[in-house]
């Protein structure tokens, strides 16, 4: 299987192509970064159901937002009313391309993996900052952890189900069942956080610092490389073209 780029180095990317985004001033300016994100996601063979499953919930507030837009610049500018559509679409098109680039790299580099890689450099570095480990942990375990609520919740769902209960077609009961269950759901991840610590303890967390990284995600050449290359563009970007 080949190897894809470092996840630090795809954020990189990712930050460049955003930066970039924003400093595009005409609809085929931006038409060029859609044919790119079309491009980088048939190569790294994404699935588009699952990026559209992350876009669309979002989607659905953008005419909302263009609306607002509209109505607050009516009021506080003197632009004409075309004017004003078209700055709206071109806002919302800016806001379209952030979801879905963040879905995109979302779907590529799992948030542990992420974790993991920026981990990788501060231990190849030696750092020995407590607060730093102390951060990655925190970060660790709020990723473990929301999965972990979602579990509880399906688990109670299908326990219900199990036992027959008719379950509310109605989107405000189940969340008014949802609001009594959740101090129980609460209660038990505090349980488990606790058992975590104690273990943690037990082993010795902290006592040696920098820890070492049980899937380190190296930093290579080739990631070195894509790095230059692309600072080298947007440098040439920004002050030569």
């Amino acid at each position: 299987m080949k190897r894809q780029l470092n996840p630090l180095t795809l954020l990189f990317l990712l930050g460049m192509y955003l930066f970039t985004l924003f400093s595009a001033d005409s609809w085929s300016s931006i038409g060029w970064y859609l044919v790119v994100l079309i491009v980088f996601g048939t190569v790294q063979r994404l699935h588009i159901q699952s990026v559209l499953k992350r876009i669309v919930p979002i989607l659905m507030y953008l005419p909302v937002m263009i609306i607002l837009y509209c109505a607050v610049s009516l009021v506080v500018s003197s632009d004409p009313f075309l004017t004003i559509i078209v700055q709206a679409i071109g806002g919302v098109a800016r806001i379209v391309f952030i979801v879905s680039t963040m879905s995109v790299f979302l779907e590529l580099v799992p948030s542990f993996v992420l974790i993991d890689a920026a981990r990788t450099i501060w231990y190849r570095f030696g750092l020995k900052w407590r607060r730093a480990e102390d951060l990655f942990q925190l970060l660790d375990l709020v990723l473990r952890f929301f999965p972990m609520v979602t579990a509880e919740v399906k688990a109670l769902m299908r326990l219900e189900k199990s036992l027959s209960f008719v379950p509310s077609h109605s989107r405000r009961d189940r969340i008014r069942k949802l609001a009594k269950q959740l101090p129980t759901l609460i209660v038990n991840c505090l349980h488990r956080a606790g058992q975590i610590g104690v273990a943690m303890e037990g082993r010795g967390y902290g006592t040696v610092l920098p820890r070492s990284v049980a899937t380190p995600v190296e930093f290579t050449q080739r990631d070195g490389i894509v790095a230059i290359v692309m600072s080298t563009l947007l440098i040439g970007r920004l002050f030569i073209g």
